[in-house]
């Protein structure tokens, strides 16, 4: 139908116009960068991740891991610094079901499947841990990602 708006979603601001800016640093981003930051450095989570001596961890999964975080991290670096600031062409996320629906839906399931793979990876030294351990370094790393 001609001016169905269903489907359509739009950020407004206190007065009902358009929220033009969002503040790029929160607190919820600060916690949440600071707690993976801790994670990896000073706990033995992040001396696993680089050095696994005893082979505790599922190494498949863990590559699995590596492969499609680094995939996510160059789709996020594509859309945020080479298309805007190499290439000069504008990226509008607020109409990416059209234009950049294929990017954004590659680096969803990039980052799942890290996730996944990751949490599996570290099940036999964590157990049920590692699905907490691994959101916190997800969320972490996405807020960093964020920031950009």
């Amino acid at each position: 139908m001609p001016g169905d708006n269903r489907g359509e979603y739009t950020r407004l601001g206190s007065n009902g116009t358009e929220k033009k800016s969002l503040r790029k640093l929160s607190f919820k981003k600060i916690l949440w960068i600071s707690l993976s930051v801790y994670l990896v450095f000073f706990t033995d989570f992040g001396k696993l991740l680089i050095n696994d001596k005893e082979n505790k961890l599922i190494k498949p999964f863990l590559y699995i891991a590596y492969c499609s975080f680094a995939l996510f991290v160059g789709c996020i670096l594509n859309l945020t610094v080479y298309l805007p600031k190499v290439k000069k062409v504008k990226v509008d996320f607020k109409d990416w079901q059209h234009n950049i629906k294929k990017p954004i839906q590659l680096t969803t399931v990039s980052i799942i499947v890290s996730y996944i793979c990751s949490s599996i990876a570290f099940w036999p030294v964590y157990g049920f841990v590692s699905f907490i351990l691994i959101l916190i370094c997800c969320l972490g790393g996405v807020s960093l990602v964020a920031l950009i």
